[in-house]
């Protein structure tokens, strides 16, 4: 794995589509942020994906729906365009797939340890500094940035540090905030799975404090598909039911929990993918 951020190889694998794109948006005054994943991803692998989460920015004005509306129908000329929650427009270009989005803070709701997933109202600020807006973010590892000054001139941030946890494979939250959405639970041991990380001993703490009965079916087996070893990922879900009985897991019966094999065959079987989330 890199040590660093190397600038200049990033910037040698833009994505062909990039150089118009890019054109576009910093002609209506907007700075685009490449976060999230694939700035985690280019970093392990070398690779710049074909998946690109993209903050803009703009130093002059305030966000407003119709002129986000307008940045969206002039991005149909490099593809197909779809506006999606949270402001978010996504571009279906030829070779990858962006994702616009305003920097957002996000004030979870009083009730927030009852009322789930997105209990959250967003508050969308194109001012708003990188620093501020990974507080949303769930891992530091997510949390890094590249920020385009040209197509030729770039800024790696980091603020949260996620280089430095990432070079030593441990997982740490970004804020305080991470305990209130309660799907985040269900990904640290996602992550911790897959990506062969440890938890710090902070992370550890809010895992065992923080309220999950927001967590539906669907969401445990999605999170057990991207795992890549989804009987791993049930088996840790399993090991921390002393802490969360309210996660309600099948297999608690130890009789059941022992037919590992069987179980691996479903998980393996799309067919019956439909029974294994109802049983969930």
């Amino acid at each position: 794995m890199s040590q660093g951020f190397q600038s200049k190889n990033f910037l040698a694998k833009l994505p062909e589509s990039w150089k118009e794109v890019y054109a576009l948006i910093s002609s209506e005054g907007y700075v685009p942020t490449l976060v999230g994943g694939t700035v985690r991803d280019f970093i392990l692998g070398q690779s710049v994906g074909k998946d690109w989460d993209v903050e803009l920015r703009h130093p002059t004005i305030f966000f407003n729906k119709d002129s986000w509306k307008n940045l969206g129908r002039d991005l149909t000329k490099f593809g197909k365009v779809s506006f999606l929650s949270y402001e978010i427009i996504r571009l279906d270009a030829k070779d990858v797939q962006y994702e616009f989005s305003p920097p957002r803070k996000e004030t979870f709701h009083a009730d927030w340890e009852s009322s789930g997933h997105s209990n959250f109202d967003a508050e969308y600020d194109l001012k708003l500094p990188f620093e501020k807006a990974i507080l949303r973010r769930d891992f530091t590892i997510n949390a890094m940035g590249i920020e385009f000054k040209s197509q030729k001139e770039i800024d790696f941030m980091d603020p949260s540090n996620g280089l430095v946890h990432l070079h030593d494979k441990i997982l740490h939250h970004v804020s305080e905030d991470f305990k209130k959405d309660p799907v985040r639970f269900v990904r640290a041991l996602r992550f911790a799975l897959k990506m062969k990380m440890d938890f710090t001993p902070e992370l550890d703490e809010v895992l065992k404090s923080m309220p999950v009965k927001g967590i539906t079916p669907s969401y445990i087996w999605s999170e057990m598909q991207k795992s890549g070893s989804p009987l791993g990922l049930l088996r840790k879900l399993l090991e921390w039911q002393k802490f969360k009985p309210e996660l309600q897991l099948p297999l608690i019966s130890e009789d059941l929990a022992l037919k590992w094999d069987e179980l691996g065959r479903v998980l393996s079987d799309a067919s019956k993918h439909e029974t294994f989330v109802i049983a969930l």
